[in-house]
């Protein structure tokens, strides 16, 4: 009788835990942000940083250390989406640039950054486990020892995340492989 008893308390219980609404998220939801590029709080902060940026292209030195104006060009560019005019633009071109100038349309070498979002994307798709597979379980490489650098490597010993890491032991002339593997990656995730 106490076995029906608790049975029956279960079920009436777990009937409604199960069909009630998810709680609620706790204090204010706010709409996302609109043309924040017109509000006043916004353009003064965009003001103070050109002009903060300035200052320290100009001393050399900013509380994180050295500036090396005269050969390093940057641009910083803040964009939203309901706007078509970008919400900040800074650029500065290097002092030995002579002949060149940096604006809005000046394209910069990324180096590895494309690599880090095609890691991240891996990440979310397929979970932090995968970053020790090894890539020969995904793309075919040659395992031939005779011939050449490339041949030479252990591909079984290379993970995802070493060779996402730079510590593969991949070297600068396998980056024709390395750029493949990783536009396999994207193919892979789409």
């Amino acid at each position: 009788m106490t076995l029906l008893i608790l049975q029956g308390l279960f079920l009436v219980l777990s009937t409604g835990v199960v069909a009630s609404k998810p709680c609620p998220l706790l204090g204010s939801v706010f709409p996302p942000p609109s043309h924040v590029g017109a509000e006043a709080s916004w353009q003064s902060f965009a003001s103070n940083l050109s002009q903060n940026l300035n200052h320290y292209i100009q001393a050399g030195r900013t509380p994180f250390g050295a500036v090396v104006a005269n050969s390093t060009s940057f641009s910083i560019r803040v964009e939203s989406t309901d706007s078509d005019q970008p919400l900040f633009d800074f650029h500065h071109t290097a002092t030995l640039l002579t002949n060149q100038t940096t604006d809005a349309n000046t394209v910069y070498r990324i180096g590895s950054v494309s690599k880090l979002l095609t890691v991240y994307a891996l990440l979310v798709e397929r979970g932090y486990d995968i970053l020790n597979d090894p890539i020969s379980k995904y793309v075919a490489l040659p395992q031939d020892k005779a011939a050449g650098a490339l041949k030479q490597l252990a591909w079984d010993e290379v993970t995802l995340g070493a060779l996402a890491s730079h510590l593969s032991g991949v070297s600068r002339d396998c980056m024709y492989y390395r750029s493949r593997f990783f536009f396999f990656i994207n193919d892979m995730m789409s």
